[in-house]
């Protein structure tokens, strides 16, 4: 329905907002009151992080930000052959009545698809977080565990394996994805003049990849590939800025103007309610940042 849209739609709409929104407290360095930040830690689930769905039990686990690191580089791998473990079981004993091996193919690319939206925040900010270090007294230490003593020893090995990961998860997901879709471009959506071949391979693409771009209108196919990015922008691209610098809020308000316009402009989506929970969500970051400067010039003022 062009009016109403998916459910999916939706739930990735809001899934974007809250992985952003909950990350404000990691990349920004605002003195946001104690009530909004419980609220913003709380919404880290979104991004499936496992020390956040813990909440304060995550504290006795006495684990560093090395293990927590490991945990979220082997998320993706340990989802990806579990579900492709899932796949072959069915395969080899699915109700032959009910499912054909298209349509669990086609289950099993729609899941993948909305696992990597979802993680590919959290991943990437655990990634920068590695390289964001403070002086202190002559050395080098980790801001988001002080324990740890950047550019040298063990920090060295992680660092060399979050560049390798930079390349396979924070670009490689989305490259992968920008791939497929302007390969197929021209076979994305249904048009009246298409031969039967044509006709076939649309409707393929449709049902597997649909859940990437079908909910766009067709210019803005990319669109899932571009909200990904602006995500990683807001998250750990600004984390590298460092944490202290109003600059770093003022771009994140620039990006957050930025994308806001973009969706007023080019309403992308094809149901009008998704396009309005869209512009809203994106006005609702944009006003946290700037009431958040707000904050920061406040604190920073004699």
């Amino acid at each position: 329905n062009n009016s109403i849209g998916s459910w999916l739609t939706k739930l990735k709409i809001f899934v974007g907002f809250t992985q952003c929104l909950s990350y404000f407290p990691v990349t920004f360095d605002i003195p946001w009151t104690q009530s909004l930040l419980d609220f913003m830690k709380l919404l880290e689930f979104t991004a499936l992080d496992l020390y956040a769905v813990f909440g304060d039990l995550s504290c006795q686990m006495q684990t560093g930000y090395f293990q927590k690191f490991v945990y979220h580089m082997l998320l993706f791998p340990i989802l990806l052959v579990t579900m492709g473990l899932v796949y072959l079981v069915a395969r080899a004993f699915r109700c032959r009545k009910k499912y054909t091996n298209d349509s669990m193919k086609t289950q099993w690319i729609t899941l993948l698809c909305f696992i990597t939206f979802t993680i590919h925040t959290g991943m990437s900010t655990r990634i920068f977080r590695l390289f964001k270090c403070r002086e202190i007294q002559g050395s080098w230490y980790l801001s988001a565990d002080y324990t740890v003593q950047c550019r040298e020893g063990e920090w060295n090995g992680y660092a060399a394996v979050a560049v390798v990961c930079i390349f396979l998860y924070v670009l490689g997901i989305p490259g992968v994805q920008w791939y497929v879709l302007y390969r197929n471009r021209k076979c994305l959506y249904e048009k009246e003049k298409m031969s039967h071949a044509e006709k076939e391979k649309q409707y393929k693409m449709q049902k597997q990849f649909g859940s990437i771009y079908g909910h766009y209108v067709p210019e803005c196919y990319y669109y899932d590939i571009l909200d990904l990015f602006r995500r990683l922008l807001l998250t750990g691209g600004l984390i590298m800025m460092g944490e202290e610098s109003v600059a770093q809020v003022f771009m994140g308000i620039v990006i957050c103007a930025g994308w806001l316009s973009l969706l007023i402009h080019k309403k992308p989506y094809e149901a009008m309610i998704d396009n309005i929970l869209a512009i809203i969500l994106a006005a609702h970051l944009l006003l946290s940042l700037v009431a958040g400067m707000a904050l920061k010039l406040y604190e920073l003022t004699p």
